[in-house]
């Protein structure tokens, strides 16, 4: 799930086009809110208080609309009571006939669907407030692997350092162990013409 894109389409609804903006209407800072798109991710609980008009649904999973079914009605009812606005030439007949002209009734506006009981919300918000909980709990996990991978990345430096040093001992050594060598093949050779010498003569 873009939770990125989530973040967009509410900012889009409320008609804010900058991040701060957005970020002070939500009561967070500016970084914050850019840590959020940056992580793909956001405090679901926070949304949820602060836009009333959002679906936990939606908001939870990305599926279904947006809005919420009383919010999407209650555009619906608008746009009907302005549809049913009397135009002036019927405003001026009744106000002319004292109000005693009866006017036709109009359609009923479908039947909204009940509002969720209280309980229905106090169980969305403890399933934000856990879904949170995991998150921060994921987080502090993963906080304490990135910990304990560079210490290990730490120890391996050292004990590479300290290989290094070694190594360049041994080196050392290695050369001094040549020098000594070939001064020592140095005297044979001597020794062995000095003998040869001695023969011949």
């Amino acid at each position: 799930m873009d939770k990125r894109l989530i973040i967009r389409e509410i900012k889009n609804y409320l008609n804010i086009e900058k991040d701060k903006d957005f970020a002070k209407y939500l009561g967070i800072k500016t970084t914050t809110l850019s840590m959020w798109y940056k992580r793909n991710s956001y405090d679901i609980e926070l949304l949820f208080k602060k836009c009333e008009f959002v679906n936990a649904e939606w908001l939870l999973t990305g599926r279904g609309n947006m809005l919420k079914q009383d919010v999407n009605l209650e555009c619906v009812e608008k746009q009907n009571v302005q549809k049913k606005r009397p135009s002036q030439r019927v405003a001026k007949r009744v106000a002319e006939s004292g109000g005693n002209e009866t006017c036709k009734k109009s359609d009923p506006l479908p039947e909204s669907a009940s509002n969720p009981p209280d309980n229905t919300s106090n169980e969305i918000i403890q399933l934000l407030k856990e879904n949170k909980q995991l998150v921060e709990e994921k987080n502090t996990m993963l906080e304490k692997e990135v910990s304990r991978l560079s210490k290990e990345v730490s120890n391996l430096s050292t004990q590479n350092k300290a290989l290094a040093a070694e190594n360049a001992n041994l080196q050392a050594k290695n050369k001094e162990l040549n020098r000594q060598l070939n001064i020592s093949q140095a005297e044979c050779n001597t020794l062995k013409k000095q003998a040869q010498k001695k023969v011949v003569v």
